[in-house]
């Protein structure tokens, strides 16, 4: 995991392993509004965000064979995952005397990783999650726009 710098934001969780598998994955962003309460106070400013992604399921899922028009290849075997993300935030409000809060927030995935055409059900199936990058923006006093570029992988064994 690393920090990130970005916008006087400082972003925790950000995976850097370069060594994940990229032969079986997808990836893909997700938008999702985060509101504060109206029992905290508003937002002035974010000053640290904390980001992780877990795999409550997976499934494998046959599906036909073939090519697309456009490229694209179906094998027989899909992983479906599904999960979640956990975003905490950490803000300036205006007010004087408390000026620090948080707000935390939990959104849902899903998505298919196409697996190979040799695929086995007896195979060993281990999904990862990779936070790519996260992207927080003030929309107004009491809510953040929060968008999460993840990679999906699996590591197929005997």
């Amino acid at each position: 995991m690393k920090k990130i710098y970005r916008d006087f934001i400082e972003y925790n969780g950000i995976n850097i392993d370069t060594d994940c598998n990229l032969k079986n994955f997808n990836q893909l962003n997700i938008d999702y509004n985060l509101r504060i309460s109206q029992d905290k106070p508003v937002i002035q400013n974010i000053s640290k965000v904390w980001i992780e992604g877990s795999i409550d399921y997976h499934e494998t899922i046959k599906t036909p064979v073939g090519k697309s028009l456009h490229g694209q290849i179906s094998t027989g075997f899909k992983l479906l995952v599904s999960g979640e993300i956990n975003i905490k935030i950490e803000y300036f409000s205006d007010s004087i005397v408390d000026a620090m809060h948080t707000v935390e927030g939990k959104f849902p995935f899903c998505n298919y990783i196409t697996l190979p055409a040799n695929f086995s059900s007896l195979s060993v199936i281990l999904p990862y999650v990779y936070i790519e990058d996260v992207h927080c923006d003030i929309l107004n006093p009491r809510t953040i726009y929060n968008n999460v570029s993840l990679i999906l992988s699996v590591d197929l064994g005997e």
